[in-house]
């Protein structure tokens, strides 16, 4: 039995793609004898590879627990921003275990844009440049990742890409719908762009008259901390678009999902950048119309096909000629729910199989940095 130990923070529901993926994964690699536990910095998650889904933000364990980082022959961590006391407690520990650092993005050039960012840089300086360095892997979700990730071009020795893990919510197909609706779930932060998905929704509903349009526009998602005025941003712009029934339903529980995505016809991913997204996957696992925004990382691993719009721009122009091919494809397929949850189930296969494969080598072999084929950028 190998056992690994992944530091990442907020570890529950409603934080982003990160905890989900760190389920996701560790139930896949139960299989492989892996068990995986989770440490927040101030509660040990243990056993997460039996979790159906994530806890809920604020039922960690009552207890403040510290693992004992020598139990665990892998250190996995999770994401950037780490607490440093969390990183100096670890520290100290560490003796010869294998340490994987998985930026999940959040080390990309666009993270450091503009002065509120500032801090970021002085961090990485001073904690995520010592971590990559310390680290004997350094794992992307995807190339895209890696191109974006300049600051880390210095450790390419150390790069290897594995996409997500991932596994497909339980959803009825509900093909008998009696007309389209249009979703979109995120966090509502610019880098979302869920204004620009919403001046494209503009764009595209005056090209066309209502009579012909008998769709509904499903916004799920709360406000991350500190962009809650682009949060109001978004509503006041959605509620001056004519012709459009738009609805704000909040953020969207993980016990949730499985009915949201069952209920959804077409779902938007805006994103100025995503390293990988899982709620791509969800939705065309869920046998929804998928449109996508350019720099997403997860549209490497996924085949050319009619339900899959790819977009060439955020322009209100790209988005809107993206809801009309995607809006004809929905009217005009017959049985599409279920050609795009065929289509989804075998893009899922050929990323799993593989990611496992990498992980249970990097976890249970030997492992040799050197062998890994850098992606220089």
């Amino acid at each position: 039995m190998t056992k690994v130990l992944y530091i990442i923070q907020n570890f529950c529901q409603g934080k982003g793609g990160a905890p989900e993926s760190v389920r996701l994964m560790a139930r896949r690699l139960a299989a492989c004898g892996v068990c995986s536990d989770a440490f927040d910095g101030r509660s040990l998650f243990e056993n997460i590879e039996r979790l159906d889904v994530l806890p809920e933000a604020g039922s960690a364990p009552s207890a403040e627990q510290s693992p004992k980082t020598t139990d665990y022959q892998t250190i996995l961590i999770v994401g950037p921003w780490q607490n440093p006391r969390t990183i100096l407690l670890m520290i100290r520990q560490w003796r010869k275990q294998l340490i994987i650092y998985m930026p999940r993005g959040g080390l990309a050039d666009n993270e450091f844009f503009g002065a509120r960012n500032f801090k970021k840089k002085l961090y990485f300086k001073l904690i995520e440049s010592y971590i990559a360095k310390i680290a004997r892997v350094i794992v992307f979700s995807s190339k895209l990742e890696v191109q974006h990730s300049s600051r880390l071009t210095r450790f390419a020795n150390k790069h290897v890409v594995i996409p997500d893990i991932f596994e497909p919510p339980a959803t009825e197909l509900m093909s008998h719908l009696p007309s389209c609706r249009l979703s979109f779930l995120a966090e509502f932060d610019p880098r979302k762009g869920a204004l620009e998905f919403v001046e494209g929704l503009r764009a595209w509903i005056n090209l066309r008259t209502p009579s012909v349009v008998p769709f509904e526009i499903v916004i799920g998602g709360g406000p991350r901390r500190g962009r809650e005025q682009y949060y109001k941003d978004v509503c006041a712009k959605a509620s001056s678009v004519d012709g459009a029934n738009i609805r704000f339903i909040g953020p969207v529980t993980h016990q949730d999902r499985a009915d949201f995505y069952a209920a959804c016809d077409i779902f938007m991913v805006s994103s100025k950048f995503e390293s990988y997204c899982l709620t791509a996957l969800e939705a065309l696992a869920s046998g929804c119309v998928l449109i996508c925004a350019p720099d997403v990382g997860v549209l490497e691993y996924l085949p050319d096909h009619p339900a899959i719009v790819r977009l060439s721009g955020l322009s209100p122009t790209d988005i809107s000629g993206g809801l009309e091919r995607a809006y004809r494809w929905h009217m005009n397929s017959g049985e599409r729910r279920i050609n795009i949850c065929a289509m989804a189930a075998q893009a899922i296969a050929d990323i799993n199989d593989p990611a496992v494969a990498a992980w249970r080598e990097l976890l249970q072999g030997p492992v040799n940095t050197n062998a890994i084929p850098a992606l220089h950028l």
